[in-house]
């Protein structure tokens, strides 16, 4: 399950929005995609690959190559990311992303 609005995930999928990059890791969770078919959503979508350098992204690309669940990766994220709570989980950008990808 990709924990979204039917009619966002809709509008998604027809072009009418464009989702986050964390919409297009919660889809790709949710549709069991590898991590090549996971960069080329990304890319699509226009967001940045997930880099093994950055911690969050290396826990995200570990969590593919398991197959887990959306809501293992986010146990996974606030299990190694130091306990930040749900800043730590896919469902909140975190402070992670912003010091790998260069947001403000």
């Amino acid at each position: 399950m990709a924990d979204l609005n039917e009619t966002f995930g809709y509008q998604i999928f027809t072009g009418a929005r464009n989702p986050s990059r964390d919409k297009v890791l919660q889809i790709a969770f949710a549709m069991a995609l590898t991590l090549r078919e996971t960069n080329r959503a990304l890319m699509a979508a226009g967001a940045s690959s997930l880099d093994p350098k950055c911690r969050r992204d290396a826990i995200i690309i570990f969590c593919i190559d398991q197959g887990c669940s959306l809501q293992k990766v986010n146990e996974e994220l606030y299990r190694l990311g130091g306990g930040h709570g749900q800043l730590a989980c896919l469902l909140v950008r975190t402070c992670w992303y912003d010091s790998c990808h260069g947001a403000k």
